[in-house]
């Protein structure tokens, strides 16, 4: 938002959110990114609503694209908890002492010299 005083965009309307704490599991930094993604959606509509020299086209094609960013935000979180509970069943099928080394293979050139 420009203020007409100084014709300098306000930051007070849209702030940047603190960052989820370092120690949070993938899950939770989920749900914060998905709760990040709705507070600034609500933001871009009241914004939007408050702003009275905006075309009402202008205006809803505006709204459109916030609300296809925020859609794309949650699908996206909701794929990356997917695969966060599809990688915890794998390593949760792994033995704790299990040898993961690469066994060596020989190449088929050097099986027929043999």
């Amino acid at each position: 938002m420009i203020s007409p005083k100084t014709s300098q965009a306000s930051t007070s309307a849209v702030q940047k959110p603190e960052s989820p704490p370092k120690d949070v599991t993938p899950g939770e930094k989920s749900v914060y990114r998905a709760q990040e993604a709705k507070s600034v959606r609500m933001s871009a509509i009241k914004l939007i609503g408050q702003s009275r020299n905006l075309k009402t086209e202008i205006k809803e094609g505006i709204l459109k694209a916030v609300q296809r960013l925020y859609e794309i935000v949650r699908e996206a979180e909701e794929d990356n908890l997917i695969k966060q509970d599809e990688i915890d069943e794998l390593k949760a099928r792994v033995p704790e002492k299990a040898d993961l080394t690469p066994v060596p293979q020989k190449h088929p050139d050097q099986a027929d010299q043999a």
